[in-house]
């Protein structure tokens, strides 16, 4: 009877370890990090393979495979499929989007843009680039930055794997002394040999297509690249009305009038004629509204700038706009902040400051633009009529 009994634990043990073991798993070749909000993880390249796995930006998977331009992956819950590794983040990618949400927390808001759509939000400006979240019909978010990039319609193939250093080729042997022969002489010059020396003009490159991208972030804290066209600045219709076709890049409240029993904004707006330039807007003018006729009517205008971001405002305690500066080129062509005092109705030049040349979208930021140092000497009489007659209604 025990002999039996151990036979049968044995038998037992044996057909146990063999339903046990299996194929083992593919070794993990690297790491990446989900790009998109959502990602769909198949069974099989195609697209109409099963679903094995559906990931949300930032998931962790292990890289165990790799086909043209495609990658599997294992999730956490050891779940394997396919995607395109336009798909996948590197770490540094991952690192660099976690910098730039903390860059873009202290970056003084352009005005609040919505979309009539959904809209895409890149890590990078770039088409091809992925797209972490998407902005939602009728969302708000603030406008931090903008810039224009060439438009690449093929994507920069990025490296998810460590390279493998190959082994170095050996040298080649030498040639023997007895096998080598004698350099022939060179051939004589062409007759005509000036006029084929002559180098030709180099073809004019064509213009190249464009985008204008805008950096922007949500109530999340979130940041990122979105095409600046599909971008409305929520300015109030009766304001905006006034765009004449520019393209408005900023916007700001700079006070409440009270008329009666309605309440009144006015209003600062930065706009650019065209688009695709490399500065970020050439026009500022103010919009004041008029308690005598019941409308809005320019109270200040520039024209004609290469102005940047940011555009600061200067405030009393009481939280009153009584200035604004931004950086412009002067007539010098140098890069400077150029400070305005602002009166409720109408705003006056003061004065240019130089201000340290930054990177692209990172100019160096004075302290809400100190308006409070001696004022420099007084303009001339043609500064200060252009200051206080420039904003007559119809200019």
């Amino acid at each position: 009877m025990a002999r039996r009994f151990t036979s049968f634990a044995v038998l037992l043990c044996l057909v146990t370890a063999g339903c046990a073991s299996g194929p083992r798993p593919a070794p993990a070749v690297g790491e990446a990090f989900i790009g998109p909000a959502t990602l769909v993880i198949r069974e099989e390249i195609g697209p109409r393979s099963d679903t094995v796995a559906t990931l949300r930006h930032g998931d962790k998977v292990q890289i165990i495979g790799t086909r043209r331009s495609f990658v599997k992956v294992r999730t956490s819950s050891a779940a394997e499929g396919w995607t395109h590794e336009r798909s996948l983040l590197t770490a540094r990618e991952m690192d660099a989007l976690r910098q730039l949400a903390i860059e873009s927390g202290r970056m003084p808001p352009q005005g609040v843009a919505t979309v009539f759509d959904l809209l895409n939000v890149h890590i990078e400006p770039a088409r091809w680039s992925p797209s972490f979240v998407q902005i939602q019909q009728d969302e708000r978010v603030e406008v931090l930055e903008h810039r224009v990039e060439l438009r690449d319609s093929r994507p920069v193939r990025r490296q998810l794997l460590a390279r493998v250093a190959s082994p170095e080729p050996k040298p080649a042997p030498e040639p023997m002394d007895a096998l080598a022969l004698p350099m022939p002489a060179a051939p004589a010059l062409p007759p005509h040999w000036l006029r084929l020396s002559v180098a030709e003009q180099p073809a004019v490159a064509e213009d190249l297509p464009k985008d204008d991208w805008t950096l922007i972030r949500n109530k999340s804290g979130q940041a990122g690249w979105v095409l600046t066209s599909r971008l409305f600045m929520d300015v109030p219709d009766e304001v905006a009305q006034y765009a004449e076709r520019r393209r408005i890049m900023a916007y700001f409240r700079m006070g409440e009038v009270r008329d009666g029993e309605l309440r009144k904004q006015n209003w600062m707006w930065a706009t650019v004629e065209r688009r695709n330039q490399l500065h970020d807007f050439d026009s500022v003018r103010i919009f004041v509204w008029s308690a005598r006729r019941h409308r809005y009517e320019t109270g200040f205008i520039v024209r004609n700038l290469t102005g940047y971001y940011p555009i600061l405002l200067e405030k009393t305690g009481e939280g009153v706009v009584n200035g604004f500066s931004f950086p412009t080129l002067n007539r010098q062509g140098e890069r400077v902040r150029r400070y305005y005092s602002f009166t409720g109705t109408s705003a006056r030049f003061l004065h240019d400051l130089p201000e340290r040349e930054a990177g692209r979208g990172e100019p160096a930021l004075l302290a809400d633009g100190d308006l409070s140092e001696p004022e420099p000497a007084r303009p001339g009489i043609f500064e200060r009529f252009r200051a206080r007659f420039g904003g007559l209604p119809g200019r």
